[in-house]
């Protein structure tokens, strides 16, 4: 009996070590291509706030590039224990807000360009469509989490991150921050 079980694990241990293999060769292709990094005075803002920064580009071999920008993403983290006590978390996405930062075009290999942003977080002092938005996902979340959290131990919270992307064909490169978005 003993060798039956280790039959059984061989191709569980293969396919383990594919998806492995293929981890890394997606993240050397990724580094091959260049890198993003975003740079931010601070990770949190209140709601109407600019969100300034800047984000750099480097490539390191010639690049056809789709665009390049930067996005807003506010997530709803949803977190609830089953009827066995096990944690269930899921995300989903409840904003975006993208600002392109370039368009298509053609990188030399070398090339090291810096790019400044500023977007509005979302709320009270942003437009009016994008504050009616935010302050209807506030409201909606509070009062949900309020609700449903009380009666079935379920929490909800809103998360956002600042991702800055170069769309090329096949791997994109990417970089993304954690930030506080504050309603008042």
């Amino acid at each position: 009996m003993p060798q039956l079980a280790a039959i059984g694990t061989g191709p569980i241990i293969g396919a383990v070590g594919l998806i492995l293999i293929c981890l890394v060769l997606y993240y050397i292709v990724r580094m091959m291509k260049g890198k993003v990094e975003i740079e931010l005075p601070k990770r949190g803002y209140n709601s109407g706030e600019e969100i300034s920064g800047s984000v750099t580009l480097t490539s390191r071999k010639e690049l056809k590039m789709n665009r390049f920008f930067v996005a807003l993403i506010g997530y709803e983290r949803i977190e609830r224990f089953d009827s066995d006590g096990d944690r269930k978390t899921r995300k989903r996405e409840i904003y975006r807000y993208e600002h392109n930062l370039a368009e298509a075009g053609s990188l030399r290999a070398g090339n090291n360009q810096r790019f400044e942003f500023t977007i509005i977080a979302p709320g009270r002092n942003s437009s009016a469509e994008s504050s009616e938005l935010s302050g209807q996902i506030a409201g909606a979340i509070k009062t949900t989490a309020n609700l449903v959290g009380a009666m079935t131990g379920t929490s909800r919270r809103l998360e956002w991150k600042l991702e800055a992307r170069a769309d090329l064909p096949g791997v994109d490169l990417a970089s993304s921050k954690k930030l506080q978005v504050n309603y008042n």
